[in-house]
């Protein structure tokens, strides 16, 4: 094969191979931002904002990206809307994790986590889920067992429940093992809460 044949050829397997590459990088950069409004318009829907910076406490205010996130050109007493994977990552981590370890913390359960409440003891007792799960299938008679979650809403500790419910129900063959709804948003919920609240002011 000549020389000059072989210049060409490489020529041309070089701009093909530089087209591919092209095209390539323009599929991923199309992924790439398609990727990005799908997060955006995805979190914007949830209608989420950050606390404003003005009113976050002392606690909240040592998580820069809190207060980053809680000005809004300049402006403190405005939060920005949760929009992207970064202020997502921000809001879990620094404003829900903190929120979850002092209400942790003040209902005596220090240091648990949504992963450990399951089979977390609380301090100064040796009484945790899976114990009185235990403890209600080893009542004289007992047939069956009723589970209801004093929850609001769906989440992680509810499965952690039916999770341990599952557990209890291999342990416990004999007994029938039942999980009623959790409590929900109800209306009479709500009717309670606003009870318990109007009591404490009076």
């Amino acid at each position: 094969m000549k020389r000059r044949t072989l210049d060409v050829a490489f020529s041309i397997g070089g701009v093909v191979f530089s087209l591919l590459l092209l095209l390539v990088g323009l599929i991923l950069n199309n992924q790439k931002s398609f990727a990005q409004d799908y997060v955006r318009t995805e979190l914007s829907a949830q209608k989420i904002s950050f606390t404003p910076a003005k009113f976050l406490s002392d606690e909240e205010k040592k998580a820069e990206c809190l207060v980053r996130y809680g000005t809004t050109g300049g402006d403190a007493t405005k939060g920005q809307t949760l929009d992207s994977g970064r202020k997502a990552e921000c809001y879990a981590s620094s404003y829900i994790a903190l929120h979850m370890r002092e209400a942790a913390s003040g209902a005596g359960y220090e240091g648990a986590t949504y992963a450990t409440m399951g089979n977390y003891v609380r301090p100064g007792t040796d009484v945790s889920l899976v114990d009185a799960l235990d403890a209600a299938a080893a009542g004289p008679g007992v047939r069956r067992v009723v589970v209801q979650p004093h929850l609001l809403f769906r989440g992680h500790v509810e499965e952690q429940v039916a999770a341990a419910v599952a557990r209890a129900r291999e342990r416990h063959p004999a007994v029938e093992w039942l999980v009623a709804a959790r409590l929900g948003a109800e209306p009479e919920v709500a009717e309670a809460l606003v009870a318990r609240i109007a009591e404490a002011l009076a």
